[in-house]
This record gives structure tokens, C-alpha cells and sequence, in this order.
């Protein structure tokens, strides 16, 4: 398991791994979590001797998506688009191999880029009164962006997941639990700094359970 950071990294550890020598490309499947904070391909930066650091978007796309061995890629975000489609556009690259007409033959999309161009949904965002009609937003997109979100996605909201199922099946999304606080029982011999462990014992507890 890596961390996102850890794309930035060239040397040190990660467990029992030596980053220098570390093989990015032995991956055939790679699950990545809160995807969004690759929605942007931004070239990386120049050292002062002229060589390139990659940006993690970059290293994570061409040291281990590209290079190595074939990878799939399952991309998890809760918010997958923050600003605009290009946000999008760049996550789908990351499945894609950036590869842009990587789904033509598969469902018949010539280009990623075209089908998520930016103009139908400029045209919305930057008008007050559709923003608040999403069919308005549905109306500018070409039929290709439906198709491509049928093809590669998977939605799932705590709706999905607590459909009406009959007995003794029963399907429950997390219920949060509300703070206690502790009390010493009344004449108890104790110290405020003893009540004070035990009231934060009590809350790590319910932490943990969170």
C-alpha cells in the first residue's frame, strides 16, 4: 500500500521496500483512493542542472501505468470532478494508459478529450439560473459523455446500499454515534486527574469505534 506522497519520493523506505530500487511498473492492478487528487496533469518542475522531476500525476502514469507490467487501474473518489470536465478527462487517462481513443473500439468513442469538452458545461456553470437545473446541464452534453460514464463507472451513496431487502437479510450503512461523558460515581475517592484519564479513555474508545 502506498500513499500518494510517495510518488514524490526517490529514496528512503516504505516497510521493508527500498524506494531507489523500488520496480513501479509490477503492478497488474492498481486501486487508487480519493482519485481526485489526480485530476491534474500539470507538467513536474526543472532542477537547476536542467534534469526533470516528474509530478505525481506523471510518475504515477508513466512509471507505473504505462511502463512495465499491463495494468488496470480502479479509481475511487467521491468527487471526481472539483472544477471542471478536464478534471475528469484526467482520471479517465489514468485508465486509459493515456490513451485518448482507447475506447473506440469498445464502445464506439472516438476521443475522451472531445467527449468531455469543456463548452457545454462552461456554457452552464457560468450561468446562475441553469446551475441550478442539472437537466439544463444534461441537455449540453453530447451523448458520448453518457455512454462513457455507462461503460466506466460504478455509483454507490448510502442510498445504494440500504435498498428495502426482506428478513432476516438486513443491509445497514453505519450509523454515527453521538459523544458520553463519563462521571465518578458520587463519593468515590478520586482525583480530578484520575476522572480526567477516564473521561479520555471513554473517548478513545468511541474514536476507535468511529
Amino acid at each position: 500500500m502506498l500513499s500518494h506522497t510517495d510518488l514524490s519520493r526517490e529514496s528512503g523506505t516504505l516497510g521493508i521496500e527500498d524506494l531507489a530500487n523500488f520496480n513501479w511498473g509490477q503492478f497488474g492492478l492498481v486501486v487508487i483512493d480519493e482519485s481526485h487528487n489526480f485530476r491534474n496533469n500539470a507538467r513536474g518542475r526543472k532542477r537547476p542542472d536542467g534534469t526533470h522531476v516528474p509530478s505525481r500525476y506523471e510518475r504515477l502514469m508513466d512509471a507505473v501505468i504505462k511502463s512495465g507490467a499491463r495494468t488496470q487501474v480502479l479509481l475511487l473518489s467521491a468527487t471526481p470532478v472539483n472544477v471542471d470536465l478536464k478534471d475528469l478527462r484526467n482520471q479517465i487517462y489514468l485508465m486509459s494508459g493515456d490513451d485518448d481513443g482507447a475506447f473506440h473500439d469498445s464502445i464506439g468513442l472516438a476521443s475522451v478529450k472531445d467527449t468531455l469538452a469543456q463548452r457545454g458545461f462552461s456554457d452552464w456553470a457560468g450561468d446562475a439560473k441553469l446551475r441550478r437545473s442539472p437537466a439544463a446541464l444534461y441537455d449540453r452534453l453530447p451523448g458520448g459523455f453518457f455512454a462513457l460514464l455507462d461503460a466506466l463507472t460504478i455509483a454507490r451513496s448510502r442510498r445504494h446500499i440500504t435498498p428495502p431487502v426482506r428478513p432476516p437479510v438486513a443491509v445497514r450503512a453505519p450509523a454515527f454515534l453521538h459523544p458520553a461523558v463519563a462521571r465518578g460515581a458520587a463519593g468515590e475517592k478520586a482525583t480530578g486527574k484520575v476522572g480526567r484519564l477516564s473521561v479520555h479513555s471513554h473517548r478513545g474508545k468511541l474514536a476507535r469505534r468511529w
